[in-house]
């Protein structure tokens, strides 16, 4: 496996050199974790034997709801509807899609739901989790989850291998750079002077942000043959892709 959480942390830190002065810990930390749980969220789909835990019932009773209590800051990876026809108390999955083409199902009349998440500034519990869906349901769903590839602790080690660190850490050091340029802005708008030498700070910052993504590409090469390619080999399947489709769709599936 790779590095610890704090590890990672502290390359990021020396690879931003004196603009890391114009972050906190907590930004570096906050970038990490979010590069790591985006790729390791990608490689879990690509996974044939991923154990998901499941929420409670939860019953419905608006279109749009906060789950922050039922699935913590776990990863939601399903969602399933209860047919209270059904003697057994059969569960049945829902089409999970983007919240941008809910309105469309809506129109529709087709069940779907989105999952997404806000920031609420509480360094104790940063995200607030939501799910909304195209047409109420009136029935209880349960929600399936990922806790295995959400992990904050600065102790905890990261779930992917070695040679995905390099690629984590350019990704985090893209995260943070636009906010080291609005921070930047925000410090040097005083006088003309001040604003010349920030000009000069600003296009330097956009450069080393280039070279990043140039590299991130090259990097992305090893991940996506670990995550997909390599495994799909060992398994003897065909693995799903983040492109799939079926139940995981943006667009509308009669």
């Amino acid at each position: 496996m790779g590095s610890s959480i704090a590890q990672l942390n502290g390359r990021v830190f020396e690879e931003m050199d004196d603009l890391a002065d114009y972050l906190t810990v907590v930004d570096i930390h906050r970038a990490v974790v979010q590069s790591l749980n985006i790729r390791t969220r990608f490689a879990a789909i690509g996974a044939t034997d991923v154990m998901l835990a499941v929420s409670d019932p939860i019953t419905v009773t608006d279109k749009q709801m906060v789950v922050t209590s039922d699935i913590g800051i776990g990863t939601p990876v399903g969602l399933e509807i209860y047919n209270p026809n059904n003697p057994n108390g059969l569960y049945y999955p829902v089409r999970i899609v983007s919240r941008q083409v809910l309105p469309q199902y809506e129109m529709a009349s087709i069940l779907a739901v989105a999952f997404w998440a806000l920031d609420e500034g509480n360094p104790l519990n940063p995200l607030t989790q939501y799910m909304e869906f195209s047409i109420l349901p009136n029935a209880q769903v349960r929600i399936l989850f990922d806790r295995d590839t959400v992990r904050t602790d600065t102790g905890a080690a990261s779930l992917l291998p070695g040679h995905v660190d390099d690629l984590i850490v350019k990704d985090a050091c893209n995260i943070l750079l636009p906010r080291v340029k609005l921070r930047i802005g925000r410090d040097y708008r005083r006088d003309e002077e001040s604003r010349e030498i920030a000009q000069g700070m600003l296009t330097a910052i956009d450069e080393v942000f280039a070279l990043n993504a140039r590299q991130i590409r090259q990097l992305e090469g090893l991940w996506k043959t670990w995550a997909f390619r390599d495994r799909a080999a060992e398994d003897g399947y065909d693995l799903p892709t983040p492109n799939s489709r079926s139940l995981y769709s943006d667009e509308i599936i009669y």
